[in-house]
């Protein structure tokens, strides 16, 4: 199933939810329930304003509102780059947010940036800036793919704490493909739908590797920020999804402009479904 940014809007005006499964499996039945649900949120840009809006620190502090209001406890929240960590740091000393979070470094991170998010959660960050953890038999890998002002991603840097990064990642897949329900990766800097050079996207030789890796070890998705803007499409068996940004949309591409919000995941034993919660700017 390909969805495009039209389409998606249209079916989250009708529709409480958006099903993603991968073409080989079936949709489910309607009292099916899930195992697990999380949140995605992208791009929050905690220390940004703009004019006419909500501050950046103020539309975080709503999404996080948001999410405790949700009739079903989510069991963990990924914020996939962009954060800014003294922002966010004070927002979660202020605010009463008890969900588990995981969060992943974007291009609009800086070094002490960096240095506090490290610090926050230091169970992730233990000794290199990409790492893994398992929930309920999936799996869940979380990628350092952006380098400080740079809007294309890479996969290896001398920037990034942990330099092996590459074999890293095919050791996690593998074991994700032979012991886990469900494979998630989750990182800032996107694969296109189709090879190209071109900023807001990883470099095309990375482009190049993680294909293969998604052909050889088929996770069931990969979770990317960056855009400002839903991008979705499917590598065989793998969705791959660039989900909104929360703070502002992308307005470099032709209208209907994307919505700013976060997604609820619901994890099913054979699929997935991601819900789009839209949030007010002012």
């Amino acid at each position: 199933m390909r969805v495009t940014r039209r389409s998606f809007l249209q079916a989250v005006s009708v529709v409480p939810a958006l099903t993603i499964c991968p073409p080989t499996s079936v949709a489910g039945q309607a009292d099916e329930s899930p195992l697990f649900t999380f949140v995605v949120d992208a791009d929050p840009h905690t220390s940004m304003d703009r004019a006419g809006e909500l501050t950046g620190r103020e539309k975080f502090r709503r999404i996080l509102k948001k999410v405790q209001e949700l009739p079903a406890r989510p069991d963990f929240m990924l914020i996939l780059g962009d954060v800014h960590g003294q922002p966010l740091r004070e927002i979660l000393t202020d605010v009463d947010f008890d969900l588990p979070i995981h969060v992943v470094f974007g291009n609009s991170d800086d070094a002490p940036g960096r240095k506090i998010l490290r610090g926050m959660f230091p169970g992730d960050f233990a000794d290199a800036d990409s790492y893994a953890f398992t929930h309920k038999r999936c799996k869940f890998i979380g990628l350092c793919n952006a380098i400080p002002g740079d809007h294309v991603g890479h996969l290896s840097s001398e920037f990034y704490r942990g330099l092996e990064q590459c074999s890293w990642l095919e050791s996690q897949l593998a074991e994700g493909q032979e012991r886990c329900s469900h494979t998630f990766v989750f990182g800032h800097i996107p694969l296109p739908p189709q090879l190209k050079e071109a900023n807001y996207y990883l470099a095309v030789n990375d482009q190049r590797f993680l294909r293969q890796l998604v052909l050889k070890y088929q996770p069931t998705a990969l979770l990317f920020g960056h855009l400002h803007r839903l991008e979705t499409f499917s590598i065989e068996r793998t969705r791959v999804i660039s989900v909104h940004g929360s703070n502002w949309t992308n307005i470099l591409v032709p209208p209907p402009y994307d919505p700013i919000g976060f997604n609820l995941v619901r994890v099913y034993r054979k699929r997935f479904a991601v819900e789009f919660i839209p949030m007010a700017i002012s």
